[in-house]
């Protein structure tokens, strides 16, 4: 749907209106990047070949199959055991063991595993790419490097943060909602496309209040 509505909207021509869509939904390159990536912009590139880098492409699709299997595996391991040993935390009555349980392993491991699992699919879907001579959209870089929560997200999992802003975040400023409150819907839907649960929307709710109130303070105080 974003796709055609951007074919449509840039006037791009019938010919796009097929291929571009067909590609957001069915090229095996792109897709795992996630399922909010213009198919204009792949099929653009995709008229624009160039040679294949194979070296820089089978290193990307290697580095994407071991955070994938092997650091996402593990993780994902870690977060079913203590999912089953939840028990054994709550036995030991201990408000150190519960807080050290609920508020650093778990939420540190789910993360790591969220994170090894979209960013081991996005390189390996940019080293597809580079290797049949074209390339797509890079997804992460280098999140830990950001100075602040606006740098982060202009650095991490980009094709899902562009989308949100594009058609969640400035829909509602355009109809006058102010643009921090529209933040704070965006981000809550961000969470809550992840997963319906009350974690996400907790997360959600937390990154839209630091975009829009806890940022803007902090750099007035400087």
């Amino acid at each position: 749907m974003m796709t055609t509505t951007q074919a449509i909207k840039k006037k791009a021509g019938p010919r796009n209106y097929i291929p571009a869509p067909a590609i957001a939904s069915f090229f095996f390159a792109a897709l795992p990047s996630g399922a909010v990536f213009n198919g204009l912009d792949v099929l653009k590139a995709l008229r624009e070949r160039r040679r294949p880098h194979y070296q820089d492409g089978f290193y990307r699709i290697f580095e994407g199959f071991v955070f994938l299997f092997a650091v996402a595996g593990f993780l994902g391991m870690a977060v079913q055991y203590a999912h089953f040993q939840e028990n054994m935390f709550f036995e030991q009555k201990s408000l150190i063991a519960y807080g050290t349980y609920h508020f650093l392993f778990l939420p540190l491991s789910s993360f790591g595993f969220l994170f090894a699992t979209i960013y081991g699919y996005s390189r390996m879907a940019e080293g597809t790419a580079l290797v049949l001579g074209f390339s797509v959209p890079q997804n992460f870089s280098k999140p830990h490097l950001a100075s602040d929560i606006g740098h982060y997200w202009r650095r991490w999992h980009r094709s899902m943060a562009d989308f949100v802003i594009q058609y969640i975040n400035l829909p509602l400023v355009v109809t006058w909602v102010s643009s921090k409150l529209a933040l704070i819907c965006a981000f809550v839907f961000m969470g809550l496309w992840h997963n319906l649960s009350l974690n996400f929307l907790i997360w959600g709710l937390g990154h839209g209040l630091a975009l829009g109130y806890v940022l803007p303070w902090t750099k007035k105080k400087k």
